[in-house]
């Protein structure tokens, strides 16, 4: 029925932050932010003002990151997401300075790690395992 991929958008406080946030720590893509005024995708953000929207990806899954405002609110939600290896995540955000838990081995043969973007939202990373895979 459904084919493809879905992509969500997160409210953000600072889109710049979180496209930093999503690439550094989490290793996402970069598509681009989207300049209003030209209406264009832009690699670098060189206006004075703060960016509204930016497009980041996990594999062909796109993440779109959009300024909360005033009427358009940051709210909560959680994600997740089938990774390769939860620990390059977990090393990533230790060296970028955000305190995360260890990944943990799950009895459903799978090696998680949950961690939370600058505005609270929830990231599940699931690493499948085979089931004699040791821990």
């Amino acid at each position: 029925m459904y084919t493809g991929t879905v992509q969500i958008t997160l409210l953000v406080t600072d889109v710049a932050r979180s496209v930093e946030f999503y690439t550094e720590v989490l290793g996402f893509g970069f598509s681009g932010f989207w300049d209003g005024k030209t209406r264009e995708i832009v690699d670098r953000w060189t206006d004075e003002l703060a960016p509204e929207y930016a497009e980041v990806f996990a594999g062909e899954n796109p993440v779109g990151l959009r300024k909360a405002g005033r009427i358009v609110t940051a709210g909560t939600a959680e994600c997740s997401l089938e990774v390769q290896d939860v620990r390059r995540i977990h090393a990533s955000a230790l060296r970028m300075g955000f305190d995360v838990p260890e990944p943990e081995d799950q009895p459903w043969n799978a090696r998680t790690l949950s961690i939370r973007d600058p505005d609270g939202y929830l990231w599940h990373f699931i690493e499948k395992k085979e089931a004699d895979t040791p821990s």
